[in-house]
C-alpha cells in the first residue's frame, strides 16, 4: 500500500508540473515563430526540399498545414504526433531526432532537444486550432488486410519494476486513427520503411517465397536494384513500380485482381499517398550501401566467453545468449549488406523473449559485443528454468563445434548447458510455432498437454483464474458480435474476460465456418452460447461454434495466444475454411507466430465489418445485439442477459483501449523504439524460412564466400557429395531451408567442425511431425547421430565416403503442399554415355515440372519439355523420365517443381526432341529463384497462388 501510494504521488507530482510548464508556454501570444526557428537550427540540415531525407520538411519556411497534411502534426495532439514522437525518444534510440551517428564529440552526433525545446514543441502542437483539418484527411484506402493504426506509443522508457508490478495506470487516450481510414500508410517514418510496409501490406499476399519478385516488408530493397527484369534490360525496381502504376482495369498490373470491385478476388490498385512514396523510391535509385566488417563465430564466440568472465560465478548458469551474426555478415557480390538495418531484427529478439515471460516486468536483452550481434538473456528475468532452455536446444540443428574448443567448453562449463547460445533466427522460427510455442506458454503457465482430447481451454482458464462459465452466467463479461471480422469467412463473436491471476484481459473468440447451413451457426437468430455455458434453455437461441482463438495478457502487458476446437482441444493450426492468415502465401494461421503478426498492435477491431467507422477502435462496436432485439425472439430472462453481455459501443471500447493501451505500452518498452514500420518478429521469422544462397549460407558459417567455396572445393577433391554440393553453391542456386538441413550435415564435417546431436523438430510450418520423420530416416542423420562412439574424424569419414554419400545425394523426400509425400531419385553410379533415369512418385495428386542442371551449364526442362503431356500426377502413380548423359563428367543437378495447381514455363526456349533447353537467367534470377516458373490458382476466385515445392538431388557424372 505504501509503495502504491508513493506511485500515486509521484504520478500527482508529474501531472502538476507537467501542468506548470505548459501553462507557462501558454502564455506566449503565438509559439509558431520559436518551433520554426527550433526547426530550422535543429532539423532543416536533413528535412529540407535540398536535402536527399524523407518527409516531413522541418525548416524556417515551412507552413503548419504542410505539416499537417503530411500528417506529421496532428491536431492538438502532440502524443500522437510524429514529429513529437521522435524527439522524445530516448538519446541513443537510432530512431530519435535530430538524427544522429556515432558517439558524442563525433562530426556526425546531434544533441538530443532538451526539455524545454521538446515541451515547446509539445504545447505548440496543443495549440494547433481546427481550421486545417481538412488538409490532414487522405483518402480512404480500399480493405486489404489487418489495419495498421496511428498509435500513440508512448517513449519507450523503462518504468519502475515495482510500479510496473503493483499498478496499472488508466491509459491515456489512445487514437487508432485520425480519419476513417483504416489501414493508411504510416506517416513520420522514412521513405524506405514506407515502401517496405506497402509491399507488406499490398503485395506479400503474393509475392512471398517462390513467387517471384519478392516483395515483403523485410526484404533487402537495394536487390530490386541490382537485379534484372525479366526482360533483362532494366533494374528490377523499374518493372515492379512499372507495374504497380498501371491502371485499375489495365492487363498484369500489381496488385493482381480478379473480378470487378465487390467480387472475392478483387483487389483495388495503390491510393495516391502509396504511389506517390513508390515513384518517390524509384526516382531515389538505389539506397545507401552499407559494409560491413565480418563478424566471424570465432569472433561471435570470443564476445560470449568474454562477456562471461566478467561476471559472478553464480550469475553465469543463467546466461544464455542469442545471435544475429550471420544476418549481420551476409552481403551481396559487391559486399554491400544484404540487411542494412539491423535494427527492427534487434527489437523482434526482445519482443518475442518478453511475450514467453510470465515475469511481471519487461526485460529487454543486452548486446556484448561492439556490432551488437549478440544479446545475453538471464533466464530469471522471464522465469525460465534451465530445462526449459534445455527443451528447446535438444532440437538446435545447428549447433557447431569447433571454432575455439577451448572457449566452447568453458562456456559450457560456466552456463552448464551444452549449447548456451543460439542463432535468433532459428529460435525465432522454433519457438513462435508449434510444438515449441505450446511447450513453453503451457510450462510457464504451469499445466501439461495430455493429448488430443485434454482440455486444454479448461487448463488455460484454469491458470489464468477465469471461471467463463460463472462470469457468462452472471453478465461478467463482454461481448462483440460481427457478420464479417479480419480473419474469418462467416460470422465471429468475440468475449473479454478479467484475468483474476493477475492485472490482465482474457479475450477468446468463436468462430464459425460459413459452410454450415444450421441455424445455430448464426449470431443473430443463437446469440446465447456456447452450450456449455447453458445461459438458456432454449436450444435454437444456443449457437454451436467449430473453434476459437484465445489471446491473453501476459504480466508484463504482452500477450499470449491459443487455438482450439469448440471442444477446447488445442489446434497447432486453425481450419483454413473458417479463418485465414492474410500474412501468409497459404493463408494457414499457425498458433503463436500467425496471432503474433495479426496481433502486431494487440486487440483490434474488425475489419471486414460494413462500416469503415467499426474498423477503428473508437468506432468499434457490437453488430449482434440490435438484430437480435429487432427480431424479438428472446423471452424476458434471455433479453436481460443479451444486455448484459453485449454491451453498449462506450463500454466496450474503453475496455478494448485499456488493453490495447496495456500491449501499446509494454510493446514500446520491449522494441525499443527499434521495430520501425512492420511487425519485427514475423520479420526475423521469415528470414530464417526463406530460401538459402550462397552467400546466406556462407554468413551462417561466418566466412565469405569465396572461403566457404574453397574449402568446399578441397573436400571435392576427396568426396563426390561435396563436388555436388560446391557445385550447386556456385551455380547460386538456392535451397529449401526444409530441405538444407541434410546436406547441412555433411557440410560441417566437411569443413572440419562437429555437430551437436540433436532431435528432428517438426515445425508445424515445415509439416509438422512427418517433417521430423524426413530428416531423422535420412542417411546422413542416421550416419551422424544414428551410431554411438563415432570421433568427429569418423563421422566426417563416413559422411563424405563416395558410396554412401552419392546415394544420399541421389534421392530426395519432401512434403507437399496441402499434405502428402514427393519421393524423387535416380540411380547412384553414373559415367558418361549412360543412360539416367529419374523416377518420382507422390502420395497425392499434384501437379510437377522437371528441371536438369548438366556440368557444363546447361539447363533443360526434362519434363513436361515438349512432350506435351499434362504436369498433372496422381497419387502413387510413378514417372520415368530418361535421358542419355553426355560430356563432360561432373557435379549435376535435378530439380523436381511441384504445386497443387497446373504449372507453367513462361521463359522461351528451344526444342530438342522431347525435351526443352533454355538459358538459365531467362528462367531463374540472379538468386536462383525460379521467376519464370507459375502455378495456376487452385480456387479461380483466389488471388492466391499455390505454393510450389521443390526437391533437388544431385549426383556425380564420371568421365
Amino acid at each position: 500500500m505504501k509503495i502504491s501510494c508513493f506511485a500515486e504521488k509521484i504520478q500527482l507530482f508529474i501531472v502538476v508540473t507537467t501542468a506548470l510548464s505548459i501553462s507557462a508556454w501558454s502564455n506566449a501570444d503565438d509559439l509558431t515563430p520559436q518551433v520554426l526557428s527550433l526547426f530550422e537550427s535543429k532539423c532543416q540540415e536533413c528535412h529540407h526540399p535540398d536535402t536527399n531525407d524523407d518527409f516531413p520538411y522541418l525548416h524556417e519556411g515551412v507552413a503548419l498545414k504542410e505539416l499537417i497534411s503530411d500528417e506529421a502534426v496532428v491536431i492538438g495532439d502532440a502524443d500522437a504526433s510524429p514529429v513529437f514522437e521522435r524527439v522524445v525518444l530516448d538519446a541513443d534510440s537510432r530512431k530519435r531526432m535530430p538524427k544522429s551517428r556515432g558517439a558524442e564529440g563525433d562530426d556526425s552526433y546531434r544533441a538530443p532537444l532538451s526539455a524545454d525545446e521538446q515541451e515547446l514543441i509539445k504545447t505548440w502542437i496543443a495549440q494547433t486550432t481546427e481550421p486545417t483539418v481538412a488538409a490532414a484527411k487522405v483518402v480512404s484506402p480500399p480493405k486489404q488486410k489487418q489495419p495498421t493504426f496511428a498509435v500513440n506509443k508512448p517513449t519507450p522508457t523503462i518504468e519502475s519494476p515495482v510500479e510496473l508490478a503493483v499498478s496499472d495506470p488508466e491509459p491515456i487516450e489512445i487514437k487508432a486513427s485520425v480519419s476513417d481510414d483504416l489501414d493508411r500508410m504510416p506517416s513520420g517514418v522514412s521513405l524506405t520503411e514506407k515502401v517496405h510496409w506497402i509491399f507488406e501490406q499490398r503485395c506479400s499476399q503474393c509475392h512471398t517465397g517462390d513467387y517471384e519478385p519478392e516483395l515483403h516488408g523485410t526484404i533487402n530493397l537495394a536487390a530490386l536494384f541490382s537485379e534484372k527484369d525479366a526482360d533483362g534490360a532494366k533494374p528490377l525496381a523499374d518493372g515492379v513500380v512499372e507495374r504497380i502504376l498501371r491502371k485499375v482495369d489495365d492487363s498484369g498490373r500489381m496488385p493482381k485482381s480478379k473480378g470487378d470491385p465487390g467480387d472475392k478476388g478483387f483487389r483495388p490498385i495503390l491510393v495516391e499517398a502509396e504511389l506517390d512514396a513508390v515513384k518517390k523510391w524509384l526516382d531515389a535509385g538505389r539506397p545507401k550501401n552499407v559494409q560491413r566488417e565480418l563478424v566471424s563465430n570465432d569472433d561471435m564466440i570470443a564476445s560470449i566467453f568474454d562477456d562471461l568472465k566478467k561476471t559472478r560465478e553464480a550469475e553465469q548458469q543463467f546466461y544464455r545468449y542469442l545471435t544475429l551474426t550471420n544476418l549481420f555478415n551476409a552481403s551481396d557480390e559487391d559486399g554491400n549488406a544484404l540487411i542494412p538495418d539491423m535494427d527492427p531484427h534487434r527489437a523482434a529478439i526482445s519482443k518475442l523473449i518478453n511475450s514467453l515471460s510470465m515475469n511481471a516486468r519487461i526485460t529487454r536483452p543486452v548486446a556484448v559485443d561492439e556490432a551488437k550481434t549478440v544479446y545475453r538473456i538471464d533466464l530469471r528475468d522471464y522465469d525460465w528454468e534451465h530445462e526449459d532452455w534445455a527443451r528447446v536446444i535438444q532440437h538446435y540443428p545447428y549447433g557447431i563445434r569447433g571454432f575455439n574448443q577451448q572457449k566452447e567448453s568453458l562456456i559450457e562449463r560456466y552456463t552448464g548447458s551444452k549449447m548456451a547460445y543460439v542463432r535468433a533466427d532459428w529460435f525465432t522460427f522454433a519457438v513462435a510455432q508449434p510444438p515449441l510455442y505450446d511447450d513453453i506458454m503451457d510450462k510457464l503457465l504451469g499445466f501439461h498437454d495430455e493429448g488430443d482430447d485434454d482440455d486444454i481451454l479448461g487448463k488455460l482458464e484454469d491458470a489464468l483464474g477465469v471461471d467463463r462459465k460463472y462470469n457468462l452466467q452472471n453478465g461478467l463479461a463482454m461481448r462483440a458480435g460481427f457478420q464479417f471480422s479480419g480473419v474469418s469467412e462467416a460470422n465471429r463473436l468475440i468475449e473479454r474476460h478479467d484475468i483474476g491471476s493477475y492485472k490482465g484481459a482474457y479475450w477468446v473468440s468463436y468462430d464459425f465456418t460459413p459452410l454450415s447451413t444450421k441455424r445455430t451457426g448464426q449470431l443473430q437468430l443463437a446469440p446465447l452460447g456456447p452450450v456449455d455455458a447453458e445461459l438458456t434453455h432454449e436450444e435454437d437461441h444456443i449457437f454451436g461454434h467449430d473453434g476459437g482463438e484465445m489471446v491473453y495478457s501476459l504480466p508484463n502487458g504482452m500477450q499470449g495466444y491459443m487455438l482450439t476446437t469448440h471442444q477446447g482441444h488445442r489446434l497447432d493450426r486453425a481450419p483454413i475454411e473458417i479463418v485465414q492468415d492474410d500474412n501468409r502465401q497459404d493463408n494457414v494461421i499457425l498458433n503463436g507466430i500467425s496471432c503474433i503478426a495479426c496481433h502486431d498492435q494487440g486487440v483490434k477491431p474488425p475489419i471486414r465489418v460494413a462500416d469503415p467507422k467499426g474498423r477503428t477502435l473508437e468506432g468499434m462496436k457490437d453488430e449482434i445485439r440490435p438484430l437480435v432485439e429487432a427480431a424479438g425472439i428472446l423471452d424476458f430472462e434471455e433479453r436481460k442477459l443479451l444486455e448484459k453481455l453485449y454491451v453498449e459501443p462506450e463500454v466496450l471500447q474503453a475496455a478494448v483501449k485499456k488493453d490495447f493501451d496495456r500491449f501499446a505500452r509494454a510493446d514500446a518498452e520491449a522494441t525499443g523504439g527499434l521495430a520501425g514500420s512492420t511487425e519485427p518478429v514475423i520479420g526475423l521469422y521469415n528470414e530464417f524460412r526463406g530460401a538459402v544462397t550462397a552467400r546466406e549460407l556462407a554468413s551462417e558459417f561466418g566466412m565469405t564466400l569465396e572461403d566457404l567455396l574453397e574449402l568446399l572445393d578441397e573436400a571435392s577433391d576427396e568426396s563426390e557429395a561435396m563436388s555436388v554440393i560446391a557445385s550447386s553453391m556456385k551455380r547460386d542456386l538456392p535451397v529449401r531451408r526444409e530441405n538444407l538441413l541434410r546436406e547441412y550435415i555433411a557440410m560441417v564435417y566437411a569443413l572440419g567442425y562437429e555437430l551437436m546431436p540433436f532431435i528432428p523438430l517438426g515445425y508445424e510450418d515445415f509439416g509438422g511431425s512427418k517433417y521430423a520423420e524426413l530428416i531423422a530416416s535420412s542417411d546422413q542423420y542416421i550416419t551422424a547421430f544414428g551410431s554411438s562412439g563415432y570421433s568427429r574424424l569418423e563421422t566426417a569419414s563416413a559422411l563424405l565416403s563416395s558410396t554412401h554419400s552419392t546415394e544420399t545425394l541421389a534421392q530426395e523426400s519432401v512434403l507437399l503442399d496441402g499434405g502428402g509425400k514427393l519421393k524423387v531419385s535416380i540411380q547412384p553410379k553414373l559415367k558418361v554415355g549412360d543412360r539416367a533415369t529419374l523416377e518420382i512418385v507422390a502420395t497425392a495428386d499434384t501437379h510437377i515440372m522437371v528441371f536438369h542442371f548438366s556440368s557444363d551449364k546447361h539447363v533443360t526442362e526434362l519434363f513436361p519439355g515438349n512432350s506435351h503431356e499434362s504436369t498433372h500426377r496422381p497419387k502413387n502413380k510413378r514417372l520415368q523420365v530418361s535421358w542419355e548423359t553426355t560430356s563432360p563428367g561432373g557435379a549435376e543437378h535435378v530439380i523436381v517443381y511441384a504445386a497443387r495447381g497446373e504449372l507453367t514455363n513462361l521463359a522461351k526456349g528451344e526444342v530438342v526432341g522431347d525435351f526443352t533447353l533454355y538459358n538459365k537467367d531467362d528462367v531463374y534470377s540472379s538468386r536462383g529463384i525460379p521467376k519464370a516458373i507459375r502455378v495456376k490458382d487452385v480456387k479461380e476466385s483466389s488471388t492466391i497462388p499455390s505454393r510450389i515445392v521443390q526437391a533437388k538431388i544431385g549426383y556425380f557424372l564420371k568421365d
